[in-house]
């Protein structure tokens, strides 16, 4: 059946993932918002139809992305930096002091002497080794991505740089807002109670934080070496940062945002998911191949899940909808791990090249799984990882956004 025409393997596809997915009308089929970083845009993807339906533009090195609990608003951070407009002078103002420019009014037209120098940084999940310029395979452009990310880190330095962080309408990708921050952001996170926004700045060894209903970055803190990933505990009183650079995990009070201690991980811990219940944080140590699992109650390692092999990196990592396992992305094996959370038993599956970003997708039994190498979105079950369909993108996938309703 499989080996007829494409109209029939969609409709093959089509059919399999709504059974998967239930006939029930009570409870709609869910969508995925997938950032593709060099792609500029957000794509998404109808669940049942296994498709996308709808692509949002104009988002410039767009990677990391959260929605906000409402089901209203995204928010996206950009890879891409320029340097930060000087402030601007008038006559009113006296004398000019150093880095001002002068008004564009004052200047008797409506062109203001700043320029505009954008660094887009590109694809950096793994910021000291440049891993994708995007295609089906990104050998030949290595050398490349390695110079021009190297030039763009360069040509921060010394320099006041920003990224700009943009809230857009979940429904039809209106922007309704966009604040810069310094530096280039990786990933997003939002507070469960829908206050805050806090975004990683590897480069900087910065998380911001962005006050939602003010839309003003409330503060900017030095977290540790190449933070990576973050996340609040579910009573939101609390941000867990991954330090990459530094092998430990930031633990920070979101009542005057300062840092309260740091739990020492594995090497170069990144993506992190928190339990159902909110009482233990997982994190990957992508370098030596292990899973830590940490007590949000004391802020200690309580148990540590050997998944893959030292040296060869995790990536992804996300937690079933049942609660009872983890997906972990074995990148540099091709392989998709499932850690059973009580016995400890790892199963594998090869589903292709540089598994990437991982999102279970809750009440469809499914997981979504992009790849660091291909414009493709590999959808598998969550139960034994076999592959269900995959979903053609138009540049490498990111950190996704799953909501019950567009």
């Amino acid at each position: 059946m499989f080996n007829t025409t494409g109209k029939t393997r969609k409709f093959v596809a089509g059919a399999l993932l709504s059974v998967l997915l239930g006939s029930t009308s009570a409870l709609a089929a869910p969508f995925v918002f997938i950032p593709v970083g060099n792609g500029g845009e957000i794509e998404v993807v109808d669940v049942e139809l296994g498709k996308i339906v709808d692509i949002y533009k104009g988002l410039k090195a767009i990677h990391g992305l959260a929605g906000t609990p409402d089901g209203k608003y995204l928010i996206a951070g950009s890879f891409s930096q320029q340097e930060k407009a000087a402030p601007a002078w008038s006559e009113a103002d006296g004398p000019m002091k150093d880095g001002e420019t002068m008004d564009a009014n004052a200047m008797g037209n409506n062109n203001a002497m700043a320029g505009n120098n954008n660094n887009t940084m590109g694809n950096a999940d793994n910021m000291g080794n440049a891993n994708s310029m995007g295609g089906d395979n990104n050998n030949a452009n290595k050398d490349a991505m390695d110079k021009s990310m190297a030039a763009n880190m360069g040509a921060a330095n010394g320099k006041n740089m920003v990224s700009t962080v943009t809230i857009l309408r979940k429904d039809n990708g209106k922007v309704v807002q966009t604040v810069d921050v310094p530096g280039a952001v990786h990933h997003v996170t939002v507070s469960p109670d829908g206050r805050f926004a806090a975004l990683t700045q590897p480069r900087n060894g910065t998380v911001s934080v962005i006050d939602l209903k003010t839309y003003e970055v409330v503060t900017t803190l030095k977290t540790g070496k190449m933070p990576n990933y973050m996340f609040f505990s579910a009573d939101s009183s609390t941000l867990y940062v991954s330090n990459a650079g530094s092998n430990n995990v930031s633990v920070i009070d979101t009542k005057d945002w300062k840092i309260t201690g740091n739990i020492a991980t594995g090497t170069s811990p990144e993506h992190m998911i928190l339990s159902k219940d909110g009482t233990t944080l997982f994190v990957n140590n992508n370098d030596d191949g292990t899973v830590s699992a940490i007590d949000v109650a004391t802020n200690k390692i309580v148990k540590t899940y050997n998944v893959g092999i030292s040296g060869k990196r995790l990536h992804g990592l996300d937690i079933t909808s049942d609660g009872k396992a983890l997906l972990v992305a074995e990148r540099d094996s091709n392989l998709l791990a499932r850690v059973d959370l009580d016995s400890g038993k790892v199963t594998k599956q090869d589903i292709g090249p540089s598994p990437y970003h991982v999102t279970t997708i809750p009440g469809t039994g499914l997981a979504y799984v992009s790849s660091a190498d291909k414009f493709v979105m590999r959808v598998v079950r969550q139960k034994d990882l076999s592959l269900v369909n995959v979903i053609k993108i138009d540049n490498i996938g990111h950190q996704m956004v799953v909501s019950q309703t567009r």
